[in-house]
């Protein structure tokens, strides 16, 4: 088992913003996860491919995707944890740029 660090940031000066009208969410192989913002979000996964999306919904949203940012990611098992970054940018049509390692 491989453990995601999954670090998701919106926009310098955002935070308060996001923290108190959305929440963040990773999607790995389909399965939603509710994440948090301005913090580390630990996700195991099986080694292997896995497709991973990270996006925000406003609080009162029930399906919305919203700025939506995608990688994909080999968990290879050889590194017991793995660290992904998910940055929203500044503008409101900005998507997340999520990195790995």
């Amino acid at each position: 088992m491989v453990r995601l660090l999954v670090d998701i940031r919106p926009f310098p000066g955002m935070l308060l913003f996001h923290r108190a009208f959305t929440r963040p969410l990773v999607d790995i192989d389909g399965v939603e996860t509710e994440a948090r913002w301005g913090g580390v979000t630990q996700l195991p996964v099986e080694p292997g491919l896995h497709d991973l999306a990270v996006y925000f919904r406003y609080r009162f949203q029930k399906k919305a995707r919203l700025a939506t940012g995608r990688a994909e990611l080999n968990a290879d098992g050889t590194m017991p944890e793995l660290p992904v970054k998910a940055r929203l940018g500044p503008f409101n049509h900005s998507h997340f740029r999520v990195t790995l390692g």
